[in-house]
């Protein structure tokens, strides 16, 4: 009888184990599929920053100068939508969201700068570059990209001046 309660404790521990074991087997299939898309969100994320980096410049210039005189101006937003929506099946909804109100952020200043008024221009010109660095750090937070730094970092031993600087 007591061997007969031994045996069925050890096919019951073992049919758990084999539940275990088949959950992580499952959960660890997705893990190449779950890392492709991560690295192609981060590819498309790399396409939008590039797009946003010319019209950053363009807007740049334009606010020095006060005046549009650009004729690749329209294709440099146009860049940044493609690549909005060449990616936008890969990002999550707020990246969409928060970019699409960044390009709407540089028609609002483009309209400033028609107008003339400095202080809407300044207004506008401000407006755009905070959606646009609040859409730099949504990136990052999605992505993950200060604790990947800092997990790197901790792979390798830093010199103690920049030890001191990163603590900051």
């Amino acid at each position: 009888m007591a061997k007969d309660i031994i045996y069925i404790i050890a096919i019951s521990l073992t049919a758990v184990l084999s539940i275990i074991n088949l959950y992580y087997t499952v959960k660890n299939r997705k893990n190449p599929l779950r890392e492709h898309v991560y690295k192609e969100q981060l590819v498309g994320a790399g396409k939008l920053i590039v797009a946003f980096y010319q019209l950053n410049n363009e807007i740049s210039r334009i606010y020095n100068a006060r005046e549009i005189r650009n004729d690749n101006l329209q294709e440099m937003i146009e860049k940044v939508g493609e690549s909005i929506y060449q990616h936008e099946h890969l990002m999550i909804n707020e990246i969409i969201t928060l970019a699409n109100e960044v390009v709407t952020g540089s028609d609002s200043f483009f309209l400033a700068i028609g107008s003339g008024k400095l202080e809407e221009i300044n207004m506008n010109y401000e407006n755009y570059f905070k959606s646009y660095f609040s859409l730099i750090q949504l990136l990052r937070d999605t992505f993950g990209i200060d604790e990947l730094s800092k997990e790197n970092q901790s792979l390798y031993k830093l010199p103690k001046y920049l030890k001191s600087i990163l603590k900051s």
